[in-house]
């Protein structure tokens, strides 16, 4: 799981450590499940940002799988019940793979 964040010149830090708060909730929920869990700030990595295509806007999350060569980006709010959301649709298969 890569979620990437605001540039930290675009919003604020008190913004910066919300998001950094959900991430490790969900992640620490998320345990036992077969996730890792990455962050990053937008515009750090360009190609990767276009190869996902996530022109819409952050914050963004995706999923990678690399065994499979699948991905999956949430197309919800940014926030803990979503992020949750996204996670359990991606372990039953119900999120839209790419």
């Amino acid at each position: 799981m890569i979620s990437f964040l605001p540039n930290i010149y675009d919003s604020s830090a008190q913004e910066r450590n919300q998001y950094l708060d959900i991430i490790m909730t969900v992640a620490k929920k998320s345990r036992s499940q077969p996730f890792v869990f990455f962050w990053l700030q937008a515009g750090d990595q360009l190609d990767l940002e276009r190869n996902l295509n996530l022109g819409f806007g952050f914050p963004a999350v995706v999923g990678i799988s690399p065994t499979k060569k699948v991905i999956a980006v949430m197309k919800a709010a940014f926030d803990g019940k979503a992020y949750a959301e996204f996670l359990g649709d991606l372990l039953v298969g119900k999120a839209g793979l790419n």
